[in-house]
């Protein structure tokens, strides 16, 4: 009796190119250390498998950064997923305000946003997030 296995494995964050995303773009008239600690902020308050898991850095040298959104797990087993889905990446400009760019993986893209992603990142952006 012969057993295939297929695995798939994910491709790190840093392996795709900007073109591999969907981007929208938003500005807030706040600095780039409270974008990130929105960011943070969801991440650490949205955990769970309903929700992106969020992986971010910040370049103080830049005046900004960014974070890798991953898929959420499995609710069966609880597993995180380490496949990316989005982008954003975040700096603020001379006048004080922040450009915001979030990029959604093409493959998990469609203009109703049906799986959300597009939405949950600009939420937390904008501080809007509700987590059960």
């Amino acid at each position: 009796m012969a057993v295939l296995l297929i695995a798939g494995c994910a491709s790190p964050p840093g392996s795709f190119s900007k073109s591999d995303f969907v981007w929208s773009k938003l500005k807030l008239n706040e600095s780039y250390e409270d974008v990130y600690k929105r960011y943070i902020d969801a991440s650490r308050l949205c955990r769970g498998m309903d929700y992106l898991r969020l992986v971010g850095y910040i370049h103080p040298e830049t005046k900004g950064g960014y974070f890798d959104a991953f898929l959420p797990g499995d609710p069966i087993t609880r597993i995180q997923s380490d496949f990316v889905a989005g982008k954003v990446t975040f700096s603020q400009d001379s006048l004080g305000s922040t450009n915001v760019e979030i990029g959604i993986l093409n493959k998990y893209f469609n203009e109703k946003d049906s799986m959300g992603f597009k939405k949950q990142l600009r939420n937390y952006a904008n501080g809007l997030f509700e987590c059960p």
